[in-house]
């Protein structure tokens, strides 16, 4: 996990460690800005967000399905709305507000596979 921030901008590496499991993007960039600050309960990212990009390192074997929680309330990831392999850079929101990463789940077909997530906050 690595993570790196400067004023309205955090960008983090998340792992998802097991294949086809249901992930909370908001739950994954959390747990890795708790882990690299020694999570005091102050440093949060907030649900709604300015901006969000989505980019798969070159290094990954297999797809990353991204969806909402309608998508993916069965589980499998698979009726997602966006597929993002190695090396893409699939999702960008571009320069909105309230982007709500709660809303937004990502599966991997392949445990280990990593997701880079770039986000602008104010």
């Amino acid at each position: 996990m690595a993570i790196s921030t400067r004023r309205g901008y955090v960008g983090v590496q998340v792992t998802l460690a097991s294949a086809a499991v249901v992930y909370n993007l908001l739950t994954l960039v959390n747990a890795v800005i708790a882990a690299e600050t020694l999570w005091d309960g102050s440093a949060v990212c907030p649900a709604a967000v300015r901006e969000l990009k989505l980019q798969a390192p070159s290094g990954n074997t297999g797809t990353i399905y991204l969806g909402d929680a309608l998508l993916v309330a069965g589980g499998t990831g698979r009726q997602s709305g966006e597929i993002v392999k190695a090396a893409m850079r699939c999702y960008g929101t571009g320069d909105h507000s309230n982007v709500d990463l709660g809303q937004i789940y990502v599966t991997p077909a392949t445990g280990g596979d990593k997701l880079n997530v770039e986000i602008m906050v104010a």
